[in-house]
C-alpha cells in the first residue's frame, strides 16, 4: 500500500466504487516491500458494510523460545521466502496464509499435536483463480460488495515451503493429497455402511450414499479439494497406503462412476 499510488487511491474510494485493477507484473520482486494483491480480507468486507470487525485475537503467540527462525515481520517477507517466481511472472499470492501457517508451526513446536487443512487448490501457485460465489453460483467478485463470497485456490506448495523454511525439528508437512484419497484412507466406505444399516428408509439410504459420493468422487469434490497435515507425530492417518479413490456407490452393488475405484 505504501508504495502503490493506485492501491492508496483505491483504498480511499467509497465502498462499492469501481476502481481499476493493479497490474504488478512488471514489478521486480526484489523491490516489493508490501503485499501487492490480497484476494480475500474478511475484516475489510465487514467494515465496508458499516459494521465493526468481529475478528479479535483469542490467544497470544507462544512465549517459550524455540530453535526456529523468528516470526516473519510482514506478509511480503512470507511471499518472498516461499515463491519461486521470477521477474515478469504472474501468480496469485497470499502472504496471510503463509504467516498463519508459520504461527501454527510455532504452536506445534511448543505444544505438540497436529493441524489439518482441507480446501480446494493445487500444489503450485495459480495465476487467475480468484472468483466470487453467491447462492452456489460463480459471479464477479466485484459484484455486490459484502454480499458475495470472494475466494481463490490455495497454494499448498507455498504452505509446505513455510514449514520447510521454519527449520522446525519436530513439525513435518504431509500432503497434499486429494480429499477422496484421504476420506477413503480414513474408512468412509465402512462408515457409510454402518450408517446405512441403521436406516430403514431407502430414500434416506440413497441420500447418505449420494452425500458421501459427492465428497469422494473425483468428478465432484474428491479431487479438487486437497488435504494436508502438519504434525509432530508420525505418519498421520489417511495419508498412508494406496492412493486410490473409493466408491461408496459400490456399497449398493451399483456400477461405479469413478474410473479409479478399487473395485473396477
Amino acid at each position: 500500500m505504501k508504495r502503490s499510488g493506485g492501491l492508496v487511491d483505491a483504498a480511499g474510494k467509497p465502498a462499492g466504487t469501481a476502481v481499476p485493477l493493479v497490474d504488478a507484473a512488471g514489478v521486480p520482486l526484489g523491490g516489493v516491500k508490501e503485499p501487492v494483491h490480497i484476494t480475500e480480507d474478511i475484516d475489510a468486507v465487514l467494515r465496508s458494510r458499516g459494521g465493526q470487525s468481529s475478528m479479535k485475537p483469542t490467544t497470544k503467540p507462544p512465549t517459550k523460545p524455540t530453535a526456529m527462525k523468528p516470526p516473519m515481520k510482514s506478509g511480503s517477507d512470507a511471499m518472498l521466502n516461499v515463491y519461486d517466481a521470477k521477474e515478469g511472472d504472474r501468480i496469485e499470492v497470499c502472504p496471510e496464509a503463509c504467516m498463519l501457517v508459520q504461527e501454527i508451526v510455532m504452536w506445534l513446536e511448543e505444544t505438540k499435536g497436529s493441524a489439518l487443512f482441507i480446501d480446494y487448490g493445487n500444489d503450485y501457485a495459480s495465476q487467475n483463480s480468484i472468483r466470487g460465489i453467491k447462492n452456489h453460483q460463480f459471479v464477479s467478485y466485484l459484484q455486490e460488495p459484502g454480499e458475495v463470497d470472494i475466494t481463490a485456490d490455495v497454494d499448498f506448495q507455498a504452505l509446505r515451503k513455510v514449514v520447510e523454511n521454519s527449520k522446525s525439528a519436530s513439525v513435518k508437512y504431509h500432503g497434499p493429497i486429494p480429499q477422496g484419497y484421504f476420506l477413503c484412507g480414513l474408512g468412509i466406505e465402512e462408515r457409510v455402511r454402518q450408517m446405512a444399516e441403521t436406516v430403514e428408509d431407502d430414500a434416506k439410504v440413497d441420500d447418505i450414499i449420494k452425500s458421501a459420493e459427492r465428497l469422494v468422487n473425483k468428478d465432484q469434490m474428491g479431487e479438487v479439494y486437497k488435504v494436508c497435515c502438519l504434525t509432530t507425530g508420525g505418519q498421520p492417518t489417511g495419508f498412508e497406503g494406496e492412493e486410490q479413490f473409493c466408491c461408496v456407490v459400490c456399497l449398493k452393488g451399483g456400477t461405479s462412476p469413478v474410473s479409479s475405484c478399487r473395485r473396477n
